[in-house]
Order: structure tokens, then sequence, then C-alpha cells
């Protein structure tokens, strides 16, 4: 089977540090300091569960298809790399509430971070729907 092509990829696809608006519009993603080359799915997984939860993954896909195939073996580990960056996102929100640094966030910061937990609990819910599902 022939090599599919790399691709660049952001790493760290998250609201608070890529995405730039100006006057509440989108304009574009920054912070590229992590950009390196390979398949595009950790940037998708990212995508998806950023910008509107595990729900909206099949809109995420359609869309990368519209300019680009994805690789069946891709479209398996999506979900994979998705509960890896819940972990790292769960971790990130639990040393911000109740680590070191907890005392130096603010009260909306918090209920950010709260928000950002529920949320991923429910896309692991559906996360864990669909990998039994594709397990058979």
């Amino acid at each position: 089977m022939p090599k599919k092509p790399r691709v660049a990829k952001h790493v760290t696809c998250e609201r608070r540090r890529a995405v730039s608006s100006r006057g509440g519009t989108f304009v574009g993603f920054t912070d590229f300091e992590s950009m390196c080359f390979a398949s595009p799915v950790l940037d998708l997984a990212q995508l998806t569960l950023h910008f509107g939860g595990w729900g909206t993954q099949q809109y995420v896909l359609r869309s990368y298809e519209t300019v680009a195939s994805l690789a069946e073996r891709d479209r398996f580990t999506l979900p994979v790399e998705a509960v890896v960056d819940l972990a790292a996102e769960g971790y990130w929100s639990l040393e911000a509430l109740y680590g070191n640094a907890s005392s130096r966030t603010t009260s909306a910061q918090r209920a950010t971070h709260v928000m950002n937990l529920r949320e991923l609990v429910r896309s692991l819910e559906l996360i864990a729907a669909e990998m039994r599902r594709l397990g058979g």
C-alpha cells in the first residue's frame, strides 16, 4: 500500500491558544510553535472536541474530506486520539481547579474548567459508544 503523504499539523488546536478573531469573527489559527508533519487525525480530534464536542465529529470529517481524503486507519484511530486529548484536557482542568495554581484562577476561569470537564464526560460517553460499535 502506498504511504499517504503527511500534512502540516497544528498540534495545539485549542480555543484558548489557537484561535484568532477580530470583532467576534474568526480570522484564523495562531500559535504554531508545536507544528509538525504527521497524520491529520490529532488535529481533527482536537478540532472536533474543542469546537463542538464529539457529537460534531461527522461534520468535521465531512468538511475535511471535501479537500483531502482520510485513510480508513486514520478514521479508525480518531476516537483513540480523541480519548488521549481528552485525558490531557481533563488533567489540565483538574490541575487548574485543584492544583497549586488553583489559587490564581478567577471564578470565571474556574467555571470554564468545570464546564470543560462536563463536556469532556459527554464526549467520552459518545466516543465509548463509537468504539464499541467499531469493535464489533
